[in-house]
């Protein structure tokens, strides 16, 4: 009964919504009872799920709760998207990308993939966002959502890295994660022409490697990794036009070189003083 309450009053504000925008002409009164009952579909699956009427594998805690999460964010998600193009109202465009983000969550959730897999996904999700924005900019059909979407990835990235920098169990997949999420930030300074978050990805490239080098199977050849980092610097470089980026690796490549070289040199001369190493030669 008490989710047929919820679920009965989400009805009647669609209906009032319905009545209002239809008949009364009143835009605002529609848009915020519409708001309302759009709002309630969630509260209404956690009710369904916290009072098991789909039964207990499917609930809050049981062993399908991810099914079920994906089960509501696929009927919100559409639902979400229809309001926002309708009423081209930034809400919903907020309130449908972030179900899509959920679900997609969920689906991951639903694999019970390991949680270095799982920031793997949700690092791709973030890459086909960028994707998206490039090739349908300039489509009128979806400017409304295109124009959102740099705060939204940004957004969205930066809560991601910050997750994945806690909670890791698999050094290879940690440093190829980090790895490929400073990608996604240098992708965002020539897509969305945010130069500042060259700093960001220098600092998770760096960190990147050097989590890749000391704690994979490439450590063997770790000093070799070190010197060459500076030199991808000076290739990406030469591959842009933009003359302050270009001074910025410039300059990334000379700082990065010379913590290599300090690093190479106090590994090798006081740490491992003893040892014969052909790759530190």
């Amino acid at each position: 009964m008490k989710v047929l309450s919820i679920g009965g009053v989400s009805l009647l504000f669609f209906g009032i919504s319905y009545i209002a925008g239809t008949y009364l002409k009143i835009e605002k009164t529609a848009f915020a009872f519409l708001t309302l009952a759009s709002l309630l579909i969630p509260v209404t699956f956690v009710g369904i799920g916290y009072f098991q009427l789909f039964g207990e594998w499917l609930s809050l805690f049981g062993e399908g709760k991810y099914i079920l999460g994906v089960i509501a964010t696929l009927i919100c998600f559409p639902l979400y998207t229809w309001i926002a193009i309708q009423n081209k109202n930034r809400l919903f465009i907020w309130l449908s990308l972030f179900t899509l983000t959920v679900m997609t969550g969920f689906v991951l959730a639903a694999l019970y993939v390991p949680i270095d897999v799982f920031y793997f996904g949700m690092i791709i999700y973030n890459g086909l966002l960028l994707a998206g924005y490039h090739y349908y900019k300039s489509d009128q059909r979806v400017m409304n959502f295109t124009q959102e979407l740099p705060l939204f990835t940004q957004a969205n990235l930066i809560i991601s890295t910050l997750l994945m920098l806690v909670f890791f169990q698999n050094h290879l997949l940690y440093s190829v994660n980090i790895l490929l999420t400073a990608v996604m930030y240098i992708a965002i300074v020539f897509v969305y022409n945010r130069k500042e978050f060259h700093i960001v990805f220098s600092l998770l490239f760096v960190y990147g490697m050097y989590q890749l080098l000391e704690n994979t199977f490439l450590q063997p050849l770790n000093y070799l990794g070190f010197a060459l980092i500076g030199i991808i610097y000076i290739l990406l470089e030469d591959r842009i036009a933009d003359g302050f980026l270009k001074k910025v690796f410039r300059v990334t490549s000379g700082i990065v070189s010379g913590l290599a070289f300090l690093y190479i040199s106090f590994e090798g001369l006081v740490v491992r003083a003893d040892e014969k190493s052909i790759v530190y030669y």
